[in-house]
């Protein structure tokens, strides 16, 4: 484990590189060699949600021929209504960690994030399974941690908090408690109990709250809530307008990081994503969410799922406009 302030320069430039690619899926070892590199499309699903269960929403990828070897694709979900940015601040991934287990302490930053009080570290999927993409958050450093943002919002707007919730499995201290605020409201405070789960399945479980914002803008903030050595573990933020699809509240949130793509051999023309949407029988409009294809070395594409509620409220038009 080493500290965010004792980082050498030549790792921080290194890790500014390999964010860059990592935000546009492109692995390092295919960045830039772009010669050969077919293009491809994505193409859009709508399901209808169901009251219970899943429902597949799956997504064509369409790639032209001459692709003069195996293509690897990586992809990853977002809610197009998420106030935070969907991999760096959301999914937190920035800085992206590698190997490695990044101690921040009180006063320093993180992606949009700051650690207010205690410290926090941030892990690699090699450490424990993320609920989304490469990293989480564990919310005990040295000390119990709490972190958080300002956000932008609109007084008198409800919005949806929403956040994947978890625990250090490895400890003495079997139930982790944790609270949330926005602004100068208290959301909760989220208890979870580690027994049985382990660093390859931590069990994660989504958390939801609507809140109305009473100001310009709201902090965000998480604070490990939990005494000795272990606590809380967090990922796969999201604060949306209601009415907003929320991953892990309307869809499983799915993901291939360019680390482990998605390998299809050479001459593929065809491949599909499957995203599972949640059913349940909260009556709402229709909502959408995205879905990001990038090709290693080349573009990203995005394509819209349409998870239509068939509760007769805003049916047919989704809120980008598609029908």
């Amino acid at each position: 484990m080493r500290t965010h302030s004792a980082l050498l320069d030549s790792r921080r430039r290194a890790l500014t590189v390999a964010l860059v690619a990592g935000l546009l899926g492109v692995s390092s070892a295919y960045a830039g060699v772009a010669g050969g590199s077919p293009s491809f499309t994505v193409g859009p699903c709508v399901v209808t949600e169901g009251n219970a269960g899943t429902t597949a929403c799956n997504f064509s990828i369409s790639i032209s021929s001459g692709a003069q070897g195996p293509l690897e694709f990586s992809y990853q979900t977002a809610s197009p209504g998420n106030l935070l940015s969907p991999v760096s601040d959301a999914s937190l991934e920035a800085p992206l960690v590698g190997t490695d287990t990044l101690l921040y302490n009180t006063g320093e930053t993180m992606g949009g994030w700051t650690v207010e009080n205690g410290s926090v570290e941030l892990k690699s999927s090699l450490h424990w399974q993320p609920s989304h993409y490469r990293q989480s958050l564990d919310m005990h450093g040295n000390s119990p941690g709490t972190i958080a943002r300002d956000i932008a919002t609109v007084p008198g707007q409800t919005y949806l908090v929403s956040f994947a919730f978890s625990g250090h499995p490895v400890c003495a201290a079997v139930v982790k408690t944790m609270s949330v605020s926005f602004g100068n409201q208290q959301l909760g405070s989220f208890t979870f109990d580690s027994t049985g789960f382990s660093p390859q399945n931590m069990g994660w479980r989504y958390e939801s709250v609507v809140v109305t914002a009473n100001a310009s803008v709201s902090r965000l903030r998480f604070a490990s809530t939990t005494m000795g050595g272990c606590g809380p573990a967090l990922d796969d933020i999201s604060v949306t307008p209601t009415g907003a699809a929320s991953s892990g509240i309307d869809y499983v949130a799915t993901s291939r990081h360019h680390d482990d793509p998605v390998i299809l051999p050479q001459s593929t023309t065809a491949h599909t994503v499957t995203v599972n949407v949640l059913g349940d029988t909260t009556v709402e409009a229709d909502e959408d969410f995205e879905l990001q294809v990038c090709l290693a070395g080349g573009a990203c594409q995005t394509a819209v799922g349409g998870i239509d509620d068939d509760d007769g409220i805003g049916d047919t038009l989704f809120a980008n406009g598609f029908e």
